[in-house]
């Protein structure tokens, strides 16, 4: 607080008081805690996991973002070690559901593995006996039935992970108050 040496009021005393009411001393705390957050933490930033240099679509960034999000609390944060869960009803029904997200996110991979090994076998079967040049007027050519059933299953998994994965976000942001230890 400013003291006054005299009895009289003046600019300079005036300018003082400005100075120090306008930039008190909890900005240099509030300075350092942005700087170190912004440059050495970095809380503002999702990490993905996804692989670097390639194209992602936004419901894929999504999706892998909120679950890495989810993946970090769980790691980091230790909450089924520091959490009363059984509490009350709500506490335990978030967690049965924090367990069943995070063992379908663990097992997400091997979902799109298949995908993938399902995608190989139905293109390497239709397009088995194919020259590099040729397969662009066999692409719209109908299918075999054997290479219209592999095509089937294919879109049946696709459809299926896709309703997966619209389910476990939604779980997901149901528990979001959960979220913190």
């Amino acid at each position: 607080m400013i003291k006054l040496q005299h009895d009289k009021w003046t600019w300079w005393d005036e300018l003082k008081l400005n100075i120090e009411c306008s930039f008190p001393v909890k900005h240099i705390g509030e300075l350092k805690t942005y700087i170190r957050h912004r440059l050495t933490t970095k809380h503002h930033l999702i990490k993905t996991g996804l692989p670097k240099g390639q194209w992602c679509d936004t419901d894929g960034r999504m999706l892998y973002g909120m679950m890495n999000l989810f993946m970090e609390f769980l790691e980091k944060e230790t909450p089924f070690e520091t959490i009363e869960w059984e509490s009350d009803e709500w506490h335990s029904n978030a967690k049965k559901e924090m367990i069943a997200i995070r063992d379908w996110w663990l097992n997400h991979d091997n979902r799109l593995k298949e995908i993938d090994n399902a995608l190989s076998d139905w293109h390497d079967n239709k397009f088995k006996d194919c020259k590099d040049e040729d397969w662009i007027n066999r692409i719209n050519q109908s299918d075999k039935p054997e290479d219209k059933v592999r095509f089937d299953y294919l879109h049946e998994l696709e459809k299926k992970l896709d309703d997966e994965e619209e389910e476990m976000l939604i779980r997901l942001i149901k528990i979001r108050h959960f979220l913190w230890t």
